[in-house]
C-alpha cells in the first residue's frame, strides 16, 4: 500500500500558514538549543507522530521547531528505532533511551564477539586493545 500524498495527509496550504506562523514565533530549532546551539529551524515536527489524528496534527503543543538535521536524521531515527545516535561533546550518547544509557554496557555490546578475548593459548581475540585489557583483568579477578 502506497503512502497517500502530504496533501492528503494535511500538509496543503493551510499546514504551511500554519508552519510559517509557528517558525516566526520559534525561529530556532529546540534540538540545537539543548545542545547550546544556534540554528534556525526550518521544519515544524509533530512531537507526538499523528498518524492521521487531526485533533494531534493541529495541536500547536505537539508542535516544535528543529532543524532539518534534527528532523530529517534525528527525529526521524528516534522514530523506528526508539532512541536517537546523537552524541554529546564526551562522544557518549545523548539520548537516555540509548542502549549505552540504559545500564552500562560490556565489552560485547560495543564490539560483537569474534573470538572472545583471550583464548586458552593465551592469544587475544578480535577487538580494541582496551577491550582486551578488560577481559585480562576481569579474568585475573576471577581466578
Amino acid at each position: 500500500m502506497s503512502r497517500p500524498t502530504a496533501r492528503k495527509r494535511g500538509y496543503g496550504a493551510k499546514w504551511e500558514r500554519a508552519r510559517l506562523g509557528f517558525l516566526r514565533d520559534h525561529p530556532f530549532c529546540v534540538a540545537c538549543a539543548s545542545e547550546n546551539r544556534r540554528r534556525l529551524a526550518t521544519v515544524v515536527d509533530h512531537k507526538r507522530p499523528h498518524r492521521g489524528d487531526q485533533r494531534l496534527f493541529w495541536d500547536p503543543g505537539n508542535w516544535q521547531a528543529l532543524c532539518a538535521e534534527h528532523h530529517d536524521r534525528d527525529k526521524q531515527q528516534a522514530e523506528t528505532w526508539g532512541y536517537s545516535n546523537r552524541v554529546g561533546p564526551d562522544g557518549l550518547p545523548t539520548d537516555p533511551r540509548h542502549p549505552f544509557n540504559r545500564g552500562e554496557p560490556t565489552v560485547e555490546d560495543v564490539f560483537p564477539p569474534q573470538g572472545r578475548g583471550v583464548s586458552k593459548s593465551g592469544r587475544l581475540g578480535a577487538g580494541p586493545a582496551w577491550a582486551h585489557e578488560t577481559e585480562l583483568v576481569s579474568a585475573r579477578e576471577r581466578r
